[in-house]
Formats: C-alpha cells, sequence, structure tokens
C-alpha cells in the first residue's frame, strides 16, 4: 500500500503531466465554475454586509486587482477574502457531494486573484482551478468532519493551497509543500452561527482560502512541512482512527462529477424542493394539505434542521421552509428569503405540518434523496427525487449556466460588461491573457 506522501505525489506528478489538448471537458467545467463563482459573487454585492466588507476591505487593503462590480483595486488578499465571502453567501454556488463541500469555491478565489495580478493566460488559470479542485476533492473524501463542525474552513486549505500554488507556477515538490504548510495549521470551524442565525459561517471559506493562499507563498518561499500533518490532522482534530489514508487515484476527474446549483440553497434542500415542485405541479391547491412526511438522508437532517427560519441564513439550511415555502409558491429563489415570504401564514402552516424522518436505505450507501409524502382529506401523494438539477447525473446546460449568470449580475454591472465577461470566460482561446477578459 502507497503511504499518503506517495499518494499525493502520484496525484500531483499526473495533474502537472497533463496535456490540455487531451482534457477538453474539464476545461470546459472549469470555465463553467469559474462562471458561476462569479456570479454568485456579483450577486452578492447587494447585501448591505457585503457592500460594508467592500468598503473596508478597499479603503484598509487597497492595490491593483479589478474585480467586477467593484470600482476600487484591491490587494491580493482583500481580493481573494471578498471573492470567496460573497460567492457563498446567497449559498448558490457549487459543491460535490461525495466530498460533502465546495472544492470549487476554494480553488478559484486564490488562483483568480493571483491570474488578474499576474496577468496569466486563460490556461494557467483554468489548471490552477482544476488542480486546486481535484487536490480538494480527495481531501474532503477521506477527511471528515466530526459532529458540530462546520465543512468549511477545514480540509478546503488544502484546495486552496494547491490552486495557488499551481497559480504561482510552483513545481510538483513546492505544490506538496503548499499542501502540508495548510495542513499543518488547518482550523476548527463550528455549525453554531447556522443555529443562532448569524452570518459568520460565511467568513469560514475566506479563512480556508487565505490560509491556502499564505501557504502557497510560503512553500513558495522555501518553507517546507511533513506530509504527516493530514495524518495527524485526522488523528487529532477529526478524531479519525484511520493509519492510512487511501485516496481516489489519479486519471479520475472528480471535477467532473460536482453539482452547479439550480436553487439558491445549500444542497441538501434541493431534493426535497424538487419533491415539493413535483407535486406543485400535479396539484396546485396547497390549501388542502393536512399532513407532510418528508424522508431523507441523514446528513441533510444533521445540518437542516431549523423549524420556522427567521433570516436568509436560517432558511438557507431548512428542509421544513423549502417545502412548505415551494408548495405554497411553486417555485424556490433569492425572493423565498424575503421578510414576506418567511412570514408567509400558509408556509408557515405547512412547516407544522411537516414530519422530517430519515429515510433507512440511504445511510449506508450515503446515497442522497427525499421522499415526500403529502396527504389531503381525499388521498396521499408520493413524490421521490434521487436526483437533481445540476449535479453530475443531470448537468444544467449552458443556456441554464448563461441564465443563471445574467440573473446574478442583473442588479449590479452594466450589460455590457457582464455579457462580456460571460462571452470571455467561456469562449476566449486558452491563450488570452486573463486581464483581457475582465477588463474587457
Amino acid at each position: 500500500m502507497l503511504t499518503l506522501k506517495e499518494q499525493l505525489e502520484d496525484i500531483i506528478t499526473w495533474l502537472y503531466d497533463i496535456e490540455l489538448a487531451s482534457i477538453d471537458n474539464e476545461l470546459q467545467r472549469a470555465r463553467y465554475l469559474l462562471l458561476d463563482t462569479l456570479g454568485c459573487f456579483i450577486a452578492a454585492q447587494s447585501h448591505i454586509e457585503i457592500k460594508s466588507l467592500i468598503k473596508e476591505y478597499t479603503i484598509l487593503d487597497s492595490g491593483n486587482i479589478q474585480l467586477p462590480g467593484i470600482a476600487e483595486g484591491l490587494s491580493l488578499s482583500s481580493a481573494s477574502t471578498l471573492l470567496t465571502i460573497g460567492s457563498c453567501w446567497n449559498e448558490a454556488c457549487e459543491g460535490l457531494s461525495r466530498s460533502h463541500g465546495r472544492p470549487g469555491l476554494h480553488a478559484i478565489p486564490p488562483a483568480l486573484t493571483i491570474a488578474l495580478a499576474n496577468n496569466l493566460t486563460l490556461s494557467k488559470l483554468l489548471m490552477a482551478i482544476i488542480s486546486g479542485y481535484e487536490i480538494g476533492a480527495r481531501m474532503g473524501e477521506v477527511l471528515r468532519i466530526r459532529e458540530g463542525m462546520h465543512v468549511d474552513g477545514g480540509w478546503s486549505s488544502l484546495a486552496a493551497a494547491m490552486s495557488a500554488a499551481r497559480a504561482l507556477s510552483a513545481d510538483q515538490v513546492c505544490s506538496l509543500n503548499a499542501i502540508t504548510i495548510a495542513a499543518s495549521q488547518l482550523p476548527f470551524s463550528l455549525i453554531t452561527p447556522l443555529a443562532t442565525a448569524n452570518t459568520a459561517r460565511n467568513t469560514y471559506s475566506a479563512h480556508s482560502v487565505q490560509l491556502g493562499l499564505f501557504s502557497a507563498i510560503c512553500a513558495n518561499s522555501g518553507i517546507t512541512a511533513p506530509v504527516k500533518a493530514i495524518e495527524d490532522y485526522s488523528t487529532i482534530a477529526l478524531n479519525q482512527n484511520e493509519t492510512n489514508i487511501t485516496i481516489t487515484k489519479p486519471n479520475e476527474f472528480m471535477i467532473n462529477q460536482g453539482y452547479i446549483k439550480f436553487f439558491p440553497a445549500v444542497v441538501h434542500l434541493h431534493y426535497a424542493i424538487e419533491a415539493a415542485l413535483q407535486y406543485k405541479k400535479k396539484y396546485p391547491l396547497h390549501s388542502l394539505i393536512t399532513a407532510l412526511t418528508l424522508l431523507t438522508y441523514e446528513e441533510a437532517i444533521r445540518y437542516c434542521f431549523h423549524r420556522q427560519p427567521i433570516n436568509m441564513q436560517q432558511a438557507q439550511f431548512s428542509l421544513s421552509y423549502a417545502v412548505a415555502h415551494t408548495l405554497v409558491t411553486g417555485s424556490f429563489n433569492m425572493s423565498s428569503y424575503t421578510t414576506a415570504s418567511l412570514k408567509n401564514n400558509e408556509t408557515k402552516r405547512l412547516e407544522r405540518l411537516i414530519k422530517i424522518e430519515k429515510k433507512s436505505n440511504t445511510h449506508r450507501s450515503n446515497k442522497r434523496g427525499a421522499q415526500l409524502i403529502i396527504h389531503t382529506s381525499e388521498q396521499s401523494h408520493s413524490c421521490t427525487i434521487n436526483h437533481i438539477r445540476g449535479d453530475g447525473n443531470s448537468p444544467l446546460d449552458i443556456e441554464q449556466l448563461k441564465d443563471k449568470f445574467l440573473s446574478n449580475c442583473a442588479q449590479a454591472i452594466p450589460d455590457n460588461k457582464h455579457n462580456k465577461l460571460m462571452e470571455g470566460i467561456l469562449y476566449s482561446p486558452l491563450t488570452t491573457l486573463i486581464n483581457d477578459i475582465f477588463s474587457s
């Protein structure tokens, strides 16, 4: 059996040996993730907290990096911080189910901001994103968080370290050092802010990205750390007793297996929302409903337990609200988080009726899905969803991606700007300089 060091060396060698001509699908996927992440970041700029954060950083940490929607220049640190926090604020960003997290969210900001600072080509940026994603995805699979922890703020730093190292043109040894420097000091983040309706949880990803970026710069300067740091983190922080960590082998691109969200909510809600929509299309009269049972997988129940959410942050993680609101309105989008939506009396009535139980056949296989059983005074109905729009089995098509991006951008930057940015990211030749795309 290979040691973890040997496994990581194999993965990194594989990533460095890839020829661009052989990975058209993966490069396209990286373009899609980049576009979607930027759209999420731009949309978040309508929130007062993000506006205030941008103002603070442009005063305290200015520089020459220009991000879409922000007139002032930013430093590498402030640009990557704002990009990360904004991208996850509306909970509409990407993810990978088998990693139980968002490797793209953490790989893209450090790679993109370095690319903008050094005016890299599109091909170098995309390869940095792919490299960070593949490392992060594998670490997310094996470094499973403990009860009470939040997935952001842990292994995600390793994705950021790899993408930053690749964007800095680090060699393979340096890239491994960047990963292990970050692994030596991975933070411990709590799920507590979700229960208390606070927004601190949205800062975890930015913390991860800053650690990854810092680690890559340190590695590029000759600083080293032991690979055993990853195993020690697994044992000491996560209480995992495995002495040998086995990661997914090279030649399997996990970037193709991730999801791009159709709804602005944690992915665990999507199955329940789709089930509610399936019912709503056939039986629009929600007032006839007398009882509901939602059967879903354990992880969804663990993280999305909030009843009667009082703000967007809680509603993004509320199975009961997602089902009730969708049954009432027939949709789920950013308007679902308005005060009027959260206080809707019929939504509250339906939410009180919902029983949420673990679906027995999902635990061992870790299979995701939802079954919604709805009772009226006359009959019962059952709707089952095993796949959602945007996941590997049913990816969003190019027009859906464009629609999502343009909708996100509609209130933030002029039409000619966001259309040009979208076209540049999706269709520019790989030799195009990043600053030409972002300044067009």
